[in-house]
């Protein structure tokens, strides 16, 4: 079986003070610096939290953990694709949570940009991660909890 969902399931109420919606004319440079910024932090958390977590998913039979960020372009993980790429449409990056279980292949992700074209190009909008580094971090973790301790379907 093959289940994805996810992270921030949680009330819509709770979600949208998460991110922050950036129309297209705040679009910038700035803007840019920011996500890249937040892309790299969100690796090194990736990093942190997957040495601190391995054995234990290990021990409950949840092998191969792996925490990453995947990026995307209108659905296609393009290997080069990096966080320099975030101000083309349809870019989208996530930090990736997946490990082998007995029954199922377990993905989860929590969203940190989202760049959306519309139907016109005035009408593009972003989906940015607005909480602290300290949010992100206690996100990353509760998802871990509840990824080591879900039952395998």
């Amino acid at each position: 079986m093959f289940r994805w969902f996810q992270k921030n399931n949680k009330v819509n109420e709770e979600k949208d003070e998460q991110y922050l919606e950036i129309k297209n004319e705040q679009i910038n440079e700035q803007l840019k610096q920011k996500i890249m910024e937040l892309e790299s932090i969100s690796e090194d958390i990736c990093s942190k939290y997957q040495k601190i977590y391995e054995e234990r998913f290990a021990q409950n039979g949840k092998l191969n953990l792996k925490l990453s960020i995947k990026r995307d372009i209108d659905g296609d993980e393009l290997e080069e694709l990096t966080s320099n790429n975030c101000l083309e449409y349809e870019y989208r990056s996530e930090i990736n949570f997946e490990y082998d279980a007995s029954k199922s292949w377990e993905v989860c992700t929590i969203s940190l940009w989202y760049y959306y074209q519309g139907y016109r190009k005035s009408s593009s909008i972003g989906t940015l991660y607005s909480g602290t580094i300290n949010e992100l971090e206690e996100e990353v973790k509760a998802t871990l909890e509840e990824l080591l301790h879900s039952e395998d379907n």
